[in-house]
């Protein structure tokens, strides 16, 4: 097993991870693989050596140039090596704009005009080539100075503290009448390198995790981890992902962008404010080059913060547009009590269940009817509209001859527990059809973790057979549910609730 490695990582930007396996620490056949993080210098090493990246050298844009009479000749030409380089493609405001998105091997004929015509320059095809996605631009420090990798700083933090980590890496060092800057005040006994800065603590690091190790004896499993992977915690070459995700805005005279743009403008500043200083640390710029590190270190992990709010949050993209969206025959409804069911069951609104068996009701409507399903459809739009008795027959049909019955996922975001999800049978379709409630058994309702204040939850109709009787022998409560699954006692939250509790009380009091 000590030869197995599983690498799945993506291209290298600040959030991508490695996952691997960690014989020498982690028993692999229970743990399995483990999510590691990347080696940014391994990362720029790779895209230099097979031309899937470039060196920041330059601002994003040309200074604008004006002629005699003051008018702009210049305004949005993109620097080859800036962060908005014409390599990683061209965008909607470009003058050829996605012209290059057609062309040959070598790039001199361009243009979905000569789609499938060859080159004469290199004898090959005109065809579409998408934007290369896995193309990076790489801020790099060429002095002998390191910030701190994003995903290696959290956990730092995490183990020091957010404030005591900050406190070391700002640069507080005073400077005595000879001009020389004198080491901090060691007498603290909470934080003794509070003020070294950012160039001392990669200098005295293993020093300082040690003496924190001591302090912290809680976090010694954080402090393994951190330690196991120090080499990839000081960088010098920071990844900025494709301008074709970073899009520029131009006006007449000027132009704006976003927000994780100004920090990697801020970054090539410091950078090369850093670069200056090749000859390393000295006395004459020891405050200067802290300084600017501790201003890197912070735009980058505004960056990093950036993209991860983008990504993770509720309005996030793969909240919003990957697991997010519209399920097939699902529906939300309001949740209301009903003690009549079973811990099994449930009462659907009568437009709910149109909705979620769309088709088995449209395929009816012609097998009991004989009319087409373009008539089949309209019958059904007119009853998912408007009450329809004869529909609402053919629902009591499907509730009562329907192979395996009818059942539903019953699921209340967020998913965290084993009962968020729950396989309920459908055993009767409310007739009233302002009546949008779904109605449930009290007993599933701490699992769920809902009450009944106004809780909406999600509904998704299970179509197969094969689905329904997996479904059902997982997550149906009266199965899964009655019994915990860590004790294999009676489960706590199959019990009674404080109401339940109170009337039964009064019950046998009075």
């Amino acid at each position: 097993m000590k030869d197995i490695q599983i690498d799945y990582s993506l291209s290298p930007t600040d959030l991508d991870l490695n996952i691997e396996l960690l014989p020498e620490f982690y028993n692999p056949e229970t743990v399995g693989p483990r999510l590691r993080v990347m080696d940014w210098h391994e990362s720029f090493v790779t895209d230099m050596l097979t031309n899937k990246g470039f060196i920041v050298k330059s601002k994003p844009f040309k200074k604008k140039l004006k002629d005699k009479d003051g008018n702009i000749m210049t305004r949005n030409t993109k620097e080859m090596d800036g962060i908005h380089s014409p390599r990683f493609g061209s965008d909607w405001q470009d003058e050829n704009a996605f012209a290059e998105r057609y062309r040959c091997s070598c790039g001199e004929t361009i243009g979905k005009f000569y789609t499938g015509q060859i080159c004469p320059h290199c004898n090959t095809k005109v065809k579409f080539v998408d934007v290369d996605l896995d193309m990076f631009a790489w801020l790099k420090l060429t002095a002998p100075f390191y910030i701190i990798q994003p995903l290696m700083y959290i956990k730092l933090k995490d183990f020091f503290g957010s404030d005591t980590l900050e406190t070391i890496l700002e640069f507080k060092k005073e400077m005595d009448i000879d001009g020389y800057y004198k080491e901090p005040n060691t007498d603290d006994k909470k934080n003794p390198f509070a003020g070294i800065g950012m160039v001392d603590f990669k200098e005295r690091f293993e020093e300082i995790m040690y003496w924190f190790k001591k302090k912290k004896k809680n976090k010694a499993e954080l402090f393994d981890n951190i330690m196991m992977d120090k080499h990839k915690i000081f960088i010098q070459e920071v990844p900025i992902f494709s301008s074709v995700l970073r899009p520029v805005f131009f006006t007449n005279e000027d132009y704006s962008y976003t927000k994780i743009d100004t920090c990697y403008n801020a970054m090539y500043g410091n950078f090369e404010r850093l670069n200056e200083e090749s000859d390393g640390l000295n006395q004459r710029n020891i405050a200067k080059v802290n300084k600017n590190l501790f201003r890197a270190q912070t735009k980058l992990m505004e960056a990093y913060s950036i993209i991860f709010t983008s990504l993770t949050e509720k309005e996030g993209h793969i909240r919003r547009n990957i697991l997010g969206g519209k399920v097939n025959f699902s529906s939300r409804n309001v949740i209301i009590p009903d003690a009549k069911l079973r811990s099994y069951q449930v009462r659907l609104p009568y437009v709910g269940f149109m909705e979620l068996y769309k088709e088995e009701i449209i395929n009816l409507i012609v097998k009991l009817t004989g009319v087409s399903y373009n008539v089949a459809v309209d019958e059904w739009f007119k009853g998912y509209r408007k009450f329809d008795p004869k529909i609402y027959k053919i629902i009591q049909y499907m509730l009562t001859n329907t192979k395996y019955k009818n059942k539903i996922l019953l699921n209340r975001n967020p998913t965290i527990d084993f009962g968020s999800f729950v396989c309920m049978e459908i055993v009767e379709v409310k007739k009233d059809y302002d009546d949008l409630s779904c109605s449930l058994p009290i007993s599933i309702l701490t699992s769920l973790n809902a009450d009944f204040d106004g809780d909406v939850l999600n509904i998704i109709s299970l179509k197969t057979n094969e689905l329904k009787k997996s479904f059902d022998q997982v997550f149906n409560p009266h199965k899964s549910l009655v019994i915990d699954r860590n004790t294999g006692r009676f489960n706590n939250k199959f019990s009674l609730i404080k109401d339940q509790l109170i009337g039964l009380y009064q019950f046998c009091n009075k």
